[in-house]
């Protein structure tokens, strides 16, 4: 498998465990977690004021995988996981530099 091999430290954890609810009568309720993988986590990156041919270097990486190919991420937390990534965007930065902003969402 692939592996997204550029690092920045301006990078968002989000993790929001899926979680089904049942309520019953009398005011009771119940939790449990949503499957075995109910805690997946989401990455927002960021890749500021970066030369032009590392963020083209990333852009094709990621148009490589068109959104539905898995590849592997290594984390601020120095975790390896499997990720997908749906959406990019670049825009210019000062110095006639370019930012990448990517949102990185783990699979099982």
């Amino acid at each position: 498998m692939d592996t997204f091999t550029w690092t920045t430290p301006n990078a968002t954890l989000k993790e929001q465990p899926r979680v089904l609810s049942a309520k019953f009568g009398d005011g009771y309720g119940q939790d449990s977690p949503d499957g075995l993988n109910a805690d997946l986590q989401t990455w927002d990156l960021v890749f500021e004021d970066e030369y032009a041919a590392d963020i083209v270097g990333m852009r094709d990486f990621l148009k490589g995988k068109k959104g539905a190919d898995k590849f592997e991420f290594r984390t601020l937390l120095a975790e390896t996981i499997t990720v997908k990534c749906k959406k990019w965007e670049i825009k210019p930065a000062k110095n006639n530099r370019l930012t990448l902003s990517a949102t990185f969402e783990q699979v099982p």
